[in-house]
């Protein structure tokens, strides 16, 4: 096959793409993996700098998405009306939430009590108190699973019924096939 064949060959050839997704992105005009490799990005995540809790407090808590590590202080998962898993960080004085929601309850035991974990997302406050809503579980601080995720990474338009996880691990793969060319 030559290369410029593959490049026009369906989605669904693509690891990790099935008839489901394949139908998803093609309701935004992603057919082919020539069409999600020239999907752009509407912006950027630097994931590279990562601050301890503490440390961001003292700046003032700046708004906007930020890659913080901290210490777990406990970790549940909560089943009252909507499911999700509760994980309380702290770091000196400094205090934070991070909720996952629609989640296994299972993702609770990722996070063991004293252990340092890297997340990033947006800071919002509520009732007075930091949280982060469905962050980026980056890993444990210093865990070479954390390093490798420390990069700049591209954030693309929203594809409806499409977790942007799954978005950008599917354009990555689009991207490597048509560098393989």
């Amino acid at each position: 096959m030559a290369p410029d064949e593959s490049l026009s060959r369906p989605l669904t050839e693509l690891k990790g793409i099935g008839p489901v997704l394949a139908d998803r992105l093609g309701q935004k005009g992603l057919f082919t993996r020539e069409d999600l490799a020239w999907f752009a990005p509407n912006g950027y995540d630097d994931l590279r700098v990562v601050l301890p809790l503490a440390l961001w407090a003292l700046r003032g808590a700046p708004t906007g998405r930020v890659t913080l590590s901290a210490t777990v202080h406990s970790a549940r998962w909560v089943r009252a009306g909507r499911r999700f898993v509760d994980v309380r960080l702290h770091d000196g004085p400094a205090r934070l939430t991070a909720r996952w929601f629609n989640v296994p309850g299972g993702m609770a035991q990722t996070f063991a009590r004293d252990q340092r974990v890297v997340l990033s997302g947006p800071v919002t406050v509520r009732a007075g108190a930091w949280e982060m809503s469905n962050p980026d579980f980056l890993g444990l601080a210093d865990s070479a699973r954390a390093r490798a995720q420390q990069i700049v990474r591209p954030r693309y338009p929203t594809v409806p019924g499409v977790r942007p996880k799954v978005l950008w691990r599917a354009c990555q793969e689009a991207v490597a096939s048509a560098a393989a060319h």
